[in-house]
């Protein structure tokens, strides 16, 4: 099957969103639950938690609308 490649955005810029956490969960299972909310996790292209209670989401900035 081909492939079909869309153009390169002229965008290149990533961006971390961040929203509360009340558990520190590993990333299968966070990404487990946003699925569960219908956000595609493939767009975040890193998830970590950089302080208590906080989860990180590395997106590109054409997708951040999409979360």
């Amino acid at each position: 099957a081909a492939r079909t490649v869309s153009p390169l955005s002229s965008n290149q810029d990533f961006r971390y969103l961040h929203a509360p956490d009340q558990h520190c969960i590993p990333t299968s299972q966070l990404r487990f639950h946003l699925r569960q909310l219908h956000i595609n996790t493939s767009r975040a292209s890193d998830i970590h938690y950089p302080g208590h209670h906080l989860v990180a989401l590395l997106v590109h900035d054409d997708y951040e609308s999409e979360l």
